[in-house]
């Protein structure tokens, strides 16, 4: 039996970014921060309890960070067009987008199989679908790892969408938790891959 935070490769047919969308480590090293003191934004999942900007590259008070169950990118006002985090891309002037999740979320377990009775699991329809589709054969367990990663991927899909909609340039970043050790991992464009 695989552990629970092993983590399974992904199909890198599945996604067509371009190399370009996405930044590197060095890129956010060398971030200055903006008049509000922040180099960058994350999405990153309110379950999971990470304090991004004390367990990473940034500074405290770095990051404007967005913290929900699933580490989803939400419509932002009432037309639900823009989203929050382009909204604050644009008026911010930050350039970089990082997407945070981690192996073993409960709520992408509940996005995978949980009625949608309750209104927030209507945000996993197209994880729930898109794993339907593409990873149907694949065990119950080994779908979790599998959903944490696409689940980062798809929240980059969307948001990457509405940038270039609304004219906003941003350099995209894929991180993924795994582990009691807090293991990070970055999605490498390259080999369609967390690395």
């Amino acid at each position: 039996m695989d552990s629970p935070n092993a983590l399974h490769s992904l199909d890198p047919s599945l996604h067509d970014f371009a190399p370009s969308t996405f930044g590197t480590i060095e890129d956010l090293k060398q971030l200055q921060p903006n008049s509000d003191g922040w180099s960058a934004a994350m999405v990153c999942c309110s379950e999971f309890g990470f304090q991004p900007d004390q367990n990473s590259i940034f500074d405290i008070g770095e990051l404007y960070t967005v913290q929900n169950f699933g580490n989803v990118i939400l419509p932002w006002g009432e037309d639900k067009v823009v989203t929050e985090i382009s909204h604050v891309l644009q008026e911010k002037q930050l350039k970089d987008l990082i997407v945070f999740g981690h192996v073993g979320c409960k709520t992408v377990e509940h996005f995978l199989w949980e009625d949608r009775d309750i209104e927030w699991l209507q945000h996993g329809d197209k994880l729930r679908d898109f794993m339907s589709l593409h990873y149907g054969d694949v065990s119950a367990e080994n779908q979790l790892s599998i959903a944490a990663q696409e689940n980062i991927l798809l929240q980059l899909k969307k948001e990457m969408l509405s940038l270039h909609e609304h004219g906003v340039e941003a350099r995209l970043h894929g991180w993924l938790s795994i582990g009691l050790g807090n293991r990070i991992m970055r999605y490498d464009v390259q080999s369609g891959q967390f690395v």
